[in-house]
């Protein structure tokens, strides 16, 4: 597939489809996949800050044949795969290994913003590295979301910041960064708002945390052509245990599409920033569980597709043609 052309980062894994996940967090230990971050929680998804102790949740499973949710974590030397993981692939989404680190092999990571909302913004930085991607699919989802107080302005219909923003302290937000080379300067940028209850939805949703809402599809343009932001929920489970017990933890996926102006460069990084406060009900905080990028098919892969249209094509007309 996509494996000599590739400068798959430490960490990163090449899914069967030709997408990339990215794997680890940067509690990683002693490998280095140049993932930054400031301002950040690195903690599993259960049994921490956001599930009390004593709730317990199922998580995705990798395969059924996992003893545990068997997520996260790589093999610590080279080529860094994930060891008995396979790929958590919700239906109809992108494929995901869920982010995590190289000593907590049985535990699904993530990276939770600890933004103040008093001008220390959180931002993680993923470097990516790789020529020519369509998409990229994150997991994201908020910690309380935002549920009162006025609505997070855009313009472009989620494409960029706005101004007169009712909460500017409740802002998130993604960035594409592209350059001519795989780790050379940005020369270009998109930014597409992070909405609470458009492009994901809180982590838990129940009787005990409130309504987190659905999210929703959503089209910017840019230079006259429209793109769709598609997200979706693809997976959730029950809590069990005296704390939070009927709640639900959910999952969202978000795709991002790159304009075709950017194609023909490199990704060279995906960056989440996140300006809230941890107030209940104001806050946007980020949750970060996945990030996959898709590359654009090769020629040569596109060439042996069409060419197998047209053999079925030949295959057909002379079969229509011997019953004439």
């Amino acid at each position: 597939m996509y494996a000599g052309s590739l400068g798959i980062n430490p960490g990163d894994y090449l899914n069967p489809d030709g997408s990339v996940s990215v794997g680890l967090l940067p509690t990683a230990g002693s490998i280095n996949d140049g993932i930054t971050s400031t301002s950040f929680n690195a903690s599993k998804i259960s049994n921490n800050l956001y599930i009390a102790n004593g709730d317990t949740v199922a998580l995705p499973q990798t395969s059924t044949s996992c003893a545990s949710n068997c997520q996260g974590g790589l093999t610590s030397t080279p080529p860094y795969t994930p060891g008995t993981a396979t790929i958590f692939t919700p239906a109809g989404e992108p494929e995901f290994n869920l982010m995590g680190d190289s000593v907590n092999t049985n535990s699904a990571q993530m990276w939770a913003s600890a933004s103040n909302g008093t001008g220390a913004p959180s931002t993680i930085t993923i470097p990516v590295g790789i020529f020519d991607i369509q998409t990229v699919s994150t997991m994201l989802n908020t910690i309380g979301g935002l549920t009162t107080g006025g609505t997070v302005c855009t313009t472009n219909n989620g494409l960029n910041a706005g101004t007169g923003c009712t909460n500017t302290d409740s802002y998130a937000y993604i960035t594409l960064n592209f350059g001519t080379s795989a780790n050379g300067a940005t020369t270009q940028t998109e930014t597409f708002a992070l909405m609470n209850g458009v492009t994901q939805a809180n982590i838990l949703d129940g009787a005990t945390s409130g309504t987190s809402g659905s999210t929703s599809d959503y089209n910017v343009t840019y230079l006259g052509s429209t793109y769709a932001v598609d997200t979706e929920q693809v997976w959730s489970s029950t809590l069990v245990g005296p704390l939070n017990s009927n709640d639900t933890l959910v999952l969202d996926a978000q795709e991002f599409p790159v304009f075709s102006q950017f194609q023909s460069l490199y990704l060279t990084s995906v960056s989440i920033t996140d300006t809230g406060s941890a107030n209940p009900g104001t806050s946007n905080h980020e949750i970060l569980s996945a990030v996959t990028v898709t590359p654009t098919p090769e020629p040569s892969t596109l060439l042996l597709f069409g060419a197998g249209l047209a053999a079925v094509g030949v295959t057909r007309f002379r079969h229509k043609s011997v019953k004439a």
